[in-house]
């Protein structure tokens, strides 16, 4: 992914004014309701006229702006850090809680607890990061994350929920982050995250290979919570839960919006290691590796398809349905970056 422009001054306050007019636009055009009322802030200027003309990265534009407007409208982001890991020290674990203070307590509160003041307006519930269980991870079932799963998710978002891609914030202060949800929890001191999965190159995608992945898909209990066409709305979809009692909603697998992307290696590596805290398994013990393959190709393959550019961003073909969650997330996101009075 291209580097991002650096933000300050006029160019953040034109940054945020134009975003939110895109973000408040995208609401009023889905008929999203999106309340500020918890952050005591004024509403930025709002003109849809701006957001449907907006340019996107996926059509060419680059910078901060574009990459926002295209990961709302679907786009997958790299995520990937451009420099080393920083030493990990007490400067950096408190410039991480500062951080964290500003960016991610109104979802999370300031205890990582998940209970923060936006968290009451989600379908999807924030994290909670005192429990170390993490969803979105490289590492097997039930153990913790790699810093580079911390820092990549924090990068690149989390499509469906409220976590936006944090891709502006200076490298360094994503790693401050990363350095400090490791405080939040003590299973950190206890244990520490296994090497990543290796993810072997994928087999080449046959119709045989699809055909046979639909039929564990069909027998497998995938359709079961995801529905035999893939749009989430299987027997068991309103049945699921997650640990705290909140709905846990299936995933529509045709839409495109994973939480990791819809790349075939992405999709075969959340079958390995499952989303651990929502109902969504790993079935790392249940299928064998070609098995799975062969589900991920079977799903690679109704899901909407997606262009990947020169810079890394992977773009739908066209914009894909504007998801609540994240509408909330981005304006959260802006509103923090430059806050009003």
């Amino acid at each position: 992914m291209a580097k991002p422009a650096r933000l300050g001054g006029a160019t953040m306050a034109m940054f945020v004014t134009e975003l939110l007019a895109i973000v408040t636009g995208i609401a009023a055009a889905t008929g999203i309701v999106v309340s500020d009322c918890r952050l005591e802030r004024r509403e930025h200027r709002e003109d849809a006229g701006v957001a449907v003309g907006a340019p996107s990265a996926c059509g060419g534009a680059t910078g901060t702006l574009p990459t926002l407007r295209a990961w709302i409208d679907g786009a997958e982001l790299t995520g990937e850090p451009e420099g080393p890991a920083p030493k990990v020290d007490d400067a950096l674990r408190a410039r991480g809680r500062q951080v964290f203070g500003v960016y991610c307590a109104a979802c999370h509160d300031e205890r990582g607890s998940g209970n923060g003041a936006l968290a009451i307006q989600l379908e999807d519930p924030p994290a909670n990061f005192t429990t170390g269980v993490y969803q979105v991870r490289t590492t097997e079932h039930e153990a913790l994350p790699t810093d580079r799963d911390l820092f990549v998710t924090i990068t690149r978002g989390v499509h469906g929920t409220a976590m936006p891609p944090w891709f502006a914030l200076p490298e360094r202060d994503r790693w401050a982050l990363v350095a400090h949800l490791k405080t939040l929890s003590k299973a950190f001191e206890e244990d520490e995250a296994p090497p990543p999965i290796v993810v072997d190159v994928p087999p080449a995608i046959a119709q045989d290979r699809i055909a046979h992945g639909a039929s564990i898909y069909a027998s497998g209990g995938c359709a079961s919570c995801h529905g035999t066409t893939g749009r989430g709305d299987g027997p068991a979809a309103t049945s699921l839960f997650y640990p705290s009692g909140l709905p846990a909603r299936p995933r529509d697998l045709r839409e495109g919006r994973f939480h990791r992307s819809t790349r075939i290696e992405d999709i075969y590596l959340t079958l390995m290691t499952g989303l651990d805290g929502t109902p969504m398994a790993s079935f790392a013990k249940v299928l064998s590796s070609d098995d799975l393959w062969d589900v991920a190709s079977y799903v690679h393959s109704v899901t909407e398809p997606f262009v990947k550019l020169p810079s890394g961003v992977r773009c739908p073909r066209a914009p894909l349905s504007s998801a609540p969650d994240e509408v909330i997330g981005v304006r959260t996101l802006l509103h923090s970056l430059h806050p009003t009075d």
